[in-house]
């Protein structure tokens, strides 16, 4: 089982600055427990990757949107800490975004960045590397179950490149 990101294939949207940046903000919005191994965060599981994966759904003006939105991200951050948000503590990163989501210039943006990260976590999405606990079984999920049956996930590019080696285009 990883949970280390060495399984990470290259980004496929983002370039690798903004895929580090990430990386980052999925680990703020949906942390890990004390133990990462049974209390998994969002980017043990992979969030980071789909949210990279989700984005070549889009076009090319909401792509841009989003690359705004984190390039947004790293200026409050150097603003307010004079470091990049990736290198701030979970303190600061809380603090930078939470003054980005009480912005009324930026909330709107900020929800949407923060509802991928979301997304990439609690729609019980895991890489296909990583073996741990999804956010449906640390949630004690009590709909229907399908544990038995494999997810498809092959609109993610993610798992294409898997399957085949490489990366997609």
């Amino acid at each position: 089982m990883r949970t280390d990101g060495e399984g990470d294939s290259p980004p496929f949207v983002l370039t690798p600055s903004e895929y580090s940046l990430v990386a980052a903000l999925v680990e703020a919005v949906v942390p890990p427990g004390g133990d990462p191994l049974s209390e998994p965060g969002g980017k043990e599981v992979g969030a980071h990757n789909y949210f990279d994966s989700r984005l070549c759904e889009l076009p090319g003006e909401e792509r841009e949107k989003v690359r705004r939105s984190l390039r947004a991200l790293n200026d409050r951050a150097t603003e307010n800490f004079g470091r990049k948000f990736e290198h701030l503590t979970i303190t600061e990163r809380e603090a930078v975004l939470r003054s980005l989501l009480a912005s009324p210039e930026t909330r709107t943006d900020f929800f949407e960045l923060r509802a991928l990260c979301l997304e990439g976590f609690y729609s019980d999405y895991r890489d296909p590397w990583y073996g741990g606990k999804t956010a449906w079984q640390l949630t004690g999920f009590g709909g229907k179950r399908i544990d038995g049956v494999k997810k498809d996930w092959s609109f993610l590019r993610i798992y294409a490149a898997r399957k085949s080696g490489g990366t997609t285009g």
